[in-house]
């Protein structure tokens, strides 16, 4: 695994950081994604001895995505781990809808459509979307975040099965509550 590079959206806290710091562990380097580049610099103090690039980008506007790639990035995995959530109830939900949708589904779908020229490059080329146990189990006043990461579920599957002959893996992982 040395030698090799993950992009790690929502890096800056959570699951995010916790994977750099676990990546980096492993002699992984970094390019690590979020919207504050505080909390990535944060972040990347706590990977030492890995080589480490932070960008302040917001996934939900795919013009910034695309500012991101204009950097021509190398790397061998992505980690689509950007996400957010409410507790709202279902009638109560209004602009929120849009934010929820873009951060959790639309970014990673442009993400991972930018991404696959360098993957196609990697011998060891590798998406991870990180969805929610959430998408199955629909909890109460979390509809919209339910929906978002169900449509990463399907678009993940989909994705799989398109880049397959490519030499490209495609995961999902559905965690429950994390702090």
């Amino acid at each position: 695994m040395s030698k090799k590079t993950a992009l790690i959206t929502g890096a800056g806290s959570g699951i995010g950081r916790a994977t750099a710091q676990k990546l980096a562990n492993h002699g992984i380097n970094l390019i690590l994604i979020g919207r504050n580049l505080n909390k990535l610099e944060e972040t990347k103090k706590l990977c030492d001895k890995v080589d480490i690039k932070c960008f302040s980008v917001d996934i939900s506007h795919k013009e910034e995505i695309k500012t991101l790639f204009d950097h021509n990035l190398q790397f061998d995995y992505l980690i689509n781990n950007a996400g957010v959530t409410m507790n709202k109830r279902f009638e109560e939900v209004t602009e929120e809808y849009d934010q929820i949708m873009s951060i959790n589904a639309k970014g990673p779908f442009f993400m991972c459509q930018s991404s696959l020229p360098i993957l196609r490059k990697s011998e060891s080329a590798t998406i991870i979307n990180i969805g929610s146990v959430v998408a199955y189990k629909g909890y109460m006043d979390q509809s919209v975040y339910a929906s978002s990461k169900h449509a990463l579920a399907g678009m993940t599957k989909a994705l799989a099965k398109e880049v397959s002959n490519d030499g490209i893996r495609v995961h999902l992982i559905n965690p429950g509550g994390v702090l």
